[in-house]
C-alpha cells in the first residue's frame, strides 16, 4: 500500500511538471481488462466482479498506465460498495473507439459533487470514512485525457455509480 501511495504522488508531481511518460503500443484492451478483473476478484470475497468484454480489442496507447486507470475504477467500486455486491465491468466497440464503464451497487455519489470527483484530493461526504487520499481519480482522468479520450461518472445516491472511460482509435476486433 505504501508504494503504490508514493507512486500515486510521484504520478501527481509528474502530471504537474508535465513529465508524466507514456510508452504507446498496440495492445489488447480486452486481454488487460480481462487480466486486471480476474487479479481483482481475489481481493474480494464480497464482490463478485462481472465482465462484459469484445473477445479481443486492438488499442494504441500506453498499456500500463491504462491497466492503472481500470484498477483504480475497479477498487473504488469495491471500495465504495462496502456491502459487497457485483461490479460490472464493460468493454464496447462505440464511435471509433472503446467505451469502458465500471457499475457498482455502492453507496453512490450526490449529484452536486459528481463533477468534482476528478480534481486533485477532492473526497466525497466522508461520513463513511473509507480511507483514502483523493488523487486516484485525479490521476485516471488525467491518464484518459492525455490518452485522447474521455472520463465521467453518472451516479444516484444509495443506488451506486458508473465510471465511464472513452478511448478514441483503433477499434478492430482481432
Amino acid at each position: 500500500k505504501l508504494t503504490g501511495l508514493i507512486n500515486d504522488f510521484l504520478d501527481v508531481t509528474r502530471i504537474q511538471s508535465g513529465k508524466i511518460q507514456f510508452n504507446n503500443e498496440l495492445f489488447d484492451l480486452a486481454a488487460l481488462t480481462e487480466e486486471i478483473v480476474e487479479n481483482l476478484q481475489l481481493t474480494t470475497e464480497k464482490h463478485i466482479l462481472k465482465k462484459e468484454l469484445e473477445e479481443k480489442a486492438v488499442f494504441f496507447g500506453d498499456r500500463e498506465r491504462i491497466g492503472q486507470v481500470l484498477t483504480n475504477l475497479i477498487t473504488n467500486a469495491i471500495k465504495y460498495s462496502p456491502a459487497g455486491g457485483d461490479v460490472l465491468v464493460s468493454l464496447h466497440n462505440k464511435n471509433e473507439g472503446w467505451l469502458l464503464s465500471v457499475k457498482d451497487t455502492g453507496m453512490g455519489i450526490p449529484k452536486e459533487m459528481q463533477a468534482k470527483v476528478f480534481e486533485q484530493f477532492y473526497r466525497v461526504n466522508d461520513k463513511h470514512a473509507i480511507g483514502g487520499m483523493g488523487i486516484g481519480l485525479y490521476i485516471s482522468a488525467e491518464i484518459v485525457q492525455r490518452s485522447g479520450g474521455r472520463i465521467w461518472v453518472e451516479s444516484t445516491e444509495a443506488v451506486g455509480s458508473v465510471f465511464y472511460v472513452f478511448l478514441p482509435g483503433q477499434t478492430h476486433i482481432i
